[in-house]
């Protein structure tokens, strides 16, 4: 449901380094792993609209939203660290007081994703069945049946931590990570799941594929996912992928009413 009341939230804002600070939604940090997926979203959402704003009003700086805080680079050269502070706080006032429907009531996108599970496109998927007393379709229905939120995007262009996991197939990372995990490989490690974007060294296990990309470098945005997404997964056939593949480019294509389903 859109509303569109006036924005209530704290930041703490601290230095990273002597060229960025780092705004922070206040919360004891014991207390996020309680928070269910109604608050977490909205923290997400915050923090995205807090980067939106600062983006708005600085366009020549990145401003990167994450779990539940916000990188706001400056130029010590030009700008000292307190005056810095000073008209971050000054923002993040007009945001609180702002009643804008593009912001305020912002409204986080769903993503639907095809996946290929088990076999050789998810070749740990009947490990982790045997590992949590399951069968490998039991992990299949718990893993598509789930919604995810997009914590962040990180360590790799275009992968998204995407959680919570369902308790129930919930495994650490692996002991060794891979080498080489290919691209469109869905994972799932530590209570959250993901999609590799690129072929890169990996640590967590692979249950499928998708034939979506979620990481394009000819795009714009170059990404799929956004902090504050929604993401579902749906199991399809070998034979489907054909279906899938004309779309793997168009980064919106996996939108909720949008693409092939």
């Amino acid at each position: 449901m859109v509303s569109t009341r006036p924005l209530n939230f704290d930041f703490e804002l601290k230095p990273m380094g002597d060229t960025a600070l780092l705004a922070r939604l206040r919360l004891p940090t014991e207390h996020y792993s309680t928070l269910n997926t109604t608050v977490r979203q909205e923290r997400l959402l915050i923090s995205r609209r807090l980067a939106q704003w600062l983006q708005q009003i600085a366009p020549e700086n990145e401003f990167v939203a994450g779990y539940d805080s916000v990188l706001i680079p400056y130029d010590p050269s030009k700008t000292s660290f307190a005056d810095q502070v000073e008209w971050v706080q000054s923002q993040i006032a007009k945001l609180q007081a702002a009643d804008d429907k593009g912001l305020a009531a912002e409204k986080s996108r769903l993503h639907r994703i095809p996946v290929v599970y088990g076999d050789k496109y998810g070749i740990d998927l009947e490990e982790i069945a045997s590992l949590k007393g399951l069968t490998p379709q039991a992990v299949i229905d718990l893993h598509s049946c789930a919604t995810y939120t997009v914590y962040l995007v990180g360590f790799s262009p275009g992968f998204a931590y995407l959680g919570p996991l369902p308790p129930a197939i919930d495994v650490p990372r692996r002991a060794n990570p891979r080498p080489k995990v290919a691209a469109g490989s869905v994972a799932l490690a530590a209570g959250q799941t993901g999609v590799y974007p690129v072929n890169m060294p990996g640590g967590w296990h692979l249950i499928g594929y998708t034939p979506l990309l979620v990481f394009d470098v000819e795009s714009d945005p170059p990404v799929r996912f956004l902090p504050g997404d929604q993401v579902q997964f749906f199991p399809i056939t070998p034979e489907q992928l054909p279906d899938y593949e004309a779309t793997r480019h168009d980064l919106t294509a996996s939108l909720s009413g949008s693409g092939v389903d």
